[in-house]
């Protein structure tokens, strides 16, 4: 199950990590689990289990990111799952010595004002002429696409 906003729960990133070893899963309290302050009351050794478990599924999640960002060649625990994607496909490239998807090293695809320039659209032709319009229609990191089919004639 999904927490809201489609990130992954506490329990589920704990069964992601109790498949490889034991002991990560999330401990279930019934009728306690929204009555914290009962729990710790009635049941103060089990408070303190479930409090430390939660711990726990979170330091052995933060030690796989780190482990997993060091074996791409970074330091540190990623901001983001796109951080970690995009040093693996680097580190793919480098490894296929992949030269890269830009047409000129003097007007480079990412930067779409110096490719909209005219010394720019002469140099990348229909490539510099479009690229502005395919930037244009994508907002934000959620990748949204305000236009979508195919341009006729292109």
């Amino acid at each position: 199950m999904l927490a809201p906003g489609g990130k992954k729960s506490l329990k589920e990133i704990g069964k992601i990590h109790s498949v490889r070893e034991n002991n990560f899963d999330k401990i279930h309290l019934g009728e306690y689990r929204t009555r914290m302050k009962d729990l710790l009351r009635d049941n103060p050794e089990l408070f303190a289990k479930y409090a430390v478990q939660d711990v726990l599924i979170v330091l052995k999640h933060v030690n796989e990111m780190v482990t997993t960002n060091f074996n791409l060649g970074r330091v540190g625990i990623p901001l983001t799952l796109s951080a970690v994607s995009t040093a693996y496909i680097l580190n793919e490239w480098g490894r296929l010595e992949y030269e890269g998807y830009q047409l000129d090293p003097k007007y480079l695809l990412g930067n779409v004002g110096k490719v909209a320039s005219p010394a720019g659209l002469h140099s990348l032709g229909d490539v510099g002429l479009y690229l502005s319009y395919f930037t244009a229609s994508y907002r934000g990191g959620r990748n949204e696409s305000f236009m979508f089919g195919e341009a006729k004639g292109t």
